[in-house]
């Protein structure tokens, strides 16, 4: 029985043969001709057999792929850290950060140009549950070249509630806070940042 590859230069070579060739070709040139093509054409399928049966496309692909990997990023972005760290983040303080980030966009009233001292905590309420706070320093841009630090909180509600002066120094310097570690100036800068 013929295997595959011969019956597909079988037909081949009858389709060829029974092309009439304009220029007429001596019949043993074409058959020479014919014959070298189906010999190429039969190792092309061989080969691509031997790769398929062996699975040296595997062994191949395998070491191109990490290769890949291994060099694109290999050292993260700042946008992807600070990604990385919202991934991490609790989704009230990050709902804080981005209504934050909206309401600042939204006013134009003092326009923050920096952000220090971002923090998230919470306070129990009454019905024992967990009232987050966003508290922090803004500072706005001056013409003398001196910033002036105008303090905020943003406070999760049904929605939220954002304070600026010294109304957002009551909300942030009471004894009952619990404090989230770390800094999130950052994180908040980003998120206005990307809004401009």
């Amino acid at each position: 029985m013929a295997r595959p590859t011969q019956r597909f230069v079988g037909g081949f070579l009858q389709v060829i043969l029974a092309l009439d060739l304009p220029a007429r070709q001596e019949e043993a040139t074409l058959r020479a001709s014919l014959r070298f093509w189906s010999l190429m054409l039969s190792r092309t399928f061989e080969t691509v057999r031997y790769c398929c049966q062996r699975d040296l496309m595997r062994s191949v692909m395998t070491p191109l792929a990490m290769f890949v990997l291994l060099t694109c990023g290999t050292a993260p972005s700042a946008r992807d850290q600070s990604d990385a760290s919202n991934a991490s983040m609790k989704p009230p303080v990050a709902f804080l950060l981005t209504s934050a980030a909206n309401d600042f966009h939204a006013h134009r009233g003092p326009h923050p140009v920096r952000f220090r001292h971002v923090r998230s905590g919470y306070v129990m309420t009454a019905d024992r549950t967990r009232q987050y706070r966003l508290c922090g320093e803004f500072s706005t841009a001056q013409e003398s070249g001196k910033a002036t630090w105008v303090p905020f909180v943003t406070i999760k509600t049904s929605g939220y509630e954002q304070w600026l002066g010294g109304q957002a120094v009551d909300f942030c310097d009471r004894a009952s806070m619990t404090w989230d570690k770390g800094d999130l100036s950052s994180s908040l800068q980003v998120r206005l940042d990307s809004l401009r």
